[in-house]
């Protein structure tokens, strides 16, 4: 069952970047050409897609979530929202259609883990009412947080957090299903998640789990983009993949298999990667992981005879 987030059957872009540029101030508060963080990028993330964004630190990746989100203005360029300019969407408007999960979740106040996730109700301004209650029962339970609601959310671990901060995500793009389907389809919100790097800190089981309500978020017709640095999880959540080069220009982008390659990996991080398939997978099978040469044991691949070029593996991962 998918979560009851907003649906569309748009075939149009939801969210989209054109041309931007983006340059921090220096310690003189002055933008030049010369300290550019994202040079030319466009991009389209349409509804019902899982986008991600990898490349190396610095190349941008965090800035362009958070231009996409509103809270930084391109140098040059803009986005657009539903084919309108972003800044054209008050506020509160803006937060009932997107949703941005930091990639340090910062809590200023002592708010239980229930208080920080009812934040996500404020634009629709029913956290108290029955619909903003649901919402925020939905969103604990999903998030395994139920437990936990009432615990002070700065004495959390870092990976409990960040359910937390999607938690919150959740309540905010929540719509209730049983009104869901009496709305007429034209009618209904369309929303964007931006999620930075929102899994790293968390356990190999509740990275998992909560990659796969990305991907139930997406089917349920919103549109969701996350960096990532995790190549399998990318793999294995992402329809769409955005890679950006160290200079902040997008190096390549389009369906996950046709991008996230051994050979612009290597290109794109500088050191050679090796695909790897599970026992049983035929010759061309798209694969389930890309990891770097060097971390796998000499004993078990066939050393080609040019080193940035690996041999196939002797033996599937099983």
């Amino acid at each position: 069952m998918h979560a009851p987030f907003a649906q569309s059957a748009a075939d149009t872009p939801i969210i989209e970047a054109c041309d931007i540029a983006f340059a921090y101030p220096d310690a003189t508060s002055i933008r030049t050409l010369a300290n550019l963080v994202l040079r030319n990028v466009s991009c389209q993330i349409f509804p019902g897609t899982v986008t991600a964004i990898l490349g190396p630190n610095g190349a941008g990746k965090s800035t362009i979530l958070r231009l996409l989100a509103g809270l930084l203005t391109p140098s040059k360029g803009h986005i657009l929202i539903h084919g309108k300019p972003l800044e054209s969407l008050g506020l509160r408007a803006r937060a009932r259609t997107l949703a941005y999960v930091a990639q340090r979740p910062d809590m200023a106040f002592a708010f239980s883990v229930r208080e920080v996730v009812a934040l996500g109700r404020y634009a629709s301004g029913d956290a108290v009412a029955p619909a903003g209650a649901a919402a925020i029962a939905y969103a604990l339970a999903k998030f395994d947080l139920t437990r936990h609601a009432n615990d002070p959310f700065a004495t959390l671990s870092a990976g409990q957090q960040q359910r937390v901060s999607l938690a919150r995500a959740a309540a905010q793009l929540y719509v209730d299903p049983h009104i869901h389907d009496k709305i007429p389809l034209s009618n209904h919100s369309r929303h964007v998640l931006l999620c930075d790097e929102p899994v790293a800190a968390m356990d190999p089981r509740y990275a998992l789990s909560s990659m796969q309500i990305l991907r139930e978020t997406s089917a349920g017709g919103a549109a969701v983009v996350v960096v990532l640095h995790d190549v399998a999880l990318a793999l294995a959540i992402a329809s769409h993949v955005i890679l950006l080069a160290c200079d902040g220009s997008v190096a390549a982008s389009g369906p996950t298999n046709s991008v996230l390659t051994a050979q612009n990996l290597e290109k794109l991080f500088g050191i050679p990667f090796l695909p790897l398939l599970a026992q049983g997978d035929h010759p061309g099978t798209p694969p389930r992981s890309l990891i770097p040469y060097s971390l796998i044991p000499n004993n078990q691949i066939s050393i080609s005879p040019n080193l940035n070029k690996p041999g196939k593996p002797n033996t599937p991962v099983q």
